[in-house]
């Protein structure tokens, strides 16, 4: 009887060192907040656990240059996941817009450093889950504040690189010009014309060769943009922006009482061009003095005026 009470009591004492012992916590697998977060590529997919209630995993995103970001969840874990900027302010977040209960968030985004945050939708629960980051580089910005700047005379290669994609392109004029504007090669571009307030002057389909957008227009000096998109909203493909500047001068010729002038009025001339004009006195008159500019320049009865 002595024994079997000894034995009952380690019995019973081992039990209670067994109660006594404190749970393992599970080492967490990403930080908890953007300072500690887990840099991942800007192609990439990651491993995830929230291995307690309330868990939260977060991620760093170095992105160059602009471009279009995808970021999605996979898996059977219901996941809410947020995108925060460089100073870890909130820029969006979703719940299940991806396939089952994942979340999923497609953005245009600038140059530079994001986190993601990875959550279960529900504070109570945990599970396992994977990150899938896709960011696809952007050839020419989407607005006027991010536009390509191009020059007079040039050919640009462009991408419409996913539907909904849109380029643009900024031309600065230096004087009175006839601008021409037009897409080239085989993928159907809408093109318009803004003003340097961002503002619609034209826009065109398909005037140019085969469904190539074609708008010219006479236009006074300063900043102007282009917006090229796919005719369809879903569709992609590959194009070159043409961009064709003729500058041109007015040029106000006239005569006082005693003689002619010729040609007469408003000239308009190409930059790089001239212009001949012949001055001719009235039958008892004769030139007594020719201005150009404000300037006398003499009683010269031709005078040849460069553009």
């Amino acid at each position: 009887m002595k024994t079997r009470h000894i034995g009952g009591l380690i019995a019973l004492l081992l039990v209670m060192f067994l109660f006594l012992i404190p749970k393992s916590v599970s080492a967490d697998d990403h930080g908890n907040d953007c300072a500690s977060a887990t840099a991942v590529g800007s192609t990439s997919t990651s491993s995830g656990n929230i291995e307690t209630a309330g868990d939260i995993d977060f991620f760093r995103l170095d992105l160059s240059p602009n471009g279009y970001l995808v970021l999605q969840s996979t898996g059977n874990t219901d996941t809410f996941g947020i995108l925060y900027d460089s100073e870890c302010s909130e820029l969006t977040s979703d719940d299940d817009a991806g396939a089952g209960r994942n979340f999923r968030i497609r953005l245009d985004v600038a140059a530079g450093t994001y986190y993601v945050g990875v959550r279960h939708y529900y504070s109570d629960r945990t599970g396992a889950y994977q990150l899938s980051v896709q960011f696809q580089p952007d050839d020419h910005g989407n607005d006027c504040a991010t536009a390509t700047a191009v020059a007079c005379g040039s050919t640009t290669a462009g991408n419409i690189f996913r539907p909904g994609d849109v380029d643009y392109f900024r031309i600065d004029l230096s004087g009175n010009s006839l601008l021409n504007v037009h897409s080239e090669g085989g993928t159907n571009t809408f093109g318009t014309l803004l003003n340097g307030a961002c503002q619609t002057i034209a826009s065109d389909n398909n005037s140019g060769p085969s469904t190539n957008f074609l708008i010219e227009r006479n236009l006074s000096p300063g900043a102007y943009y282009v917006a090229v998109r796919h005719y369809n909203a879903s569709s992609t493909g590959t194009y070159s922006f043409v961009t064709e500047c003729t500058v041109y001068h007015n040029i106000s010729a006239s005569a006082e009482i005693g003689g002619s002038i010729n040609p007469a009025g408003t000239i308009v001339v190409r930059e790089g061009d001239s212009q001949s004009f012949a001055i001719t006195p009235f039958a008892g008159n004769s030139i007594q003095d020719v201005i150009v500019d404000g300037v006398s320049v003499g009683p010269y009865q031709a005078i040849h005026s460069p553009a």
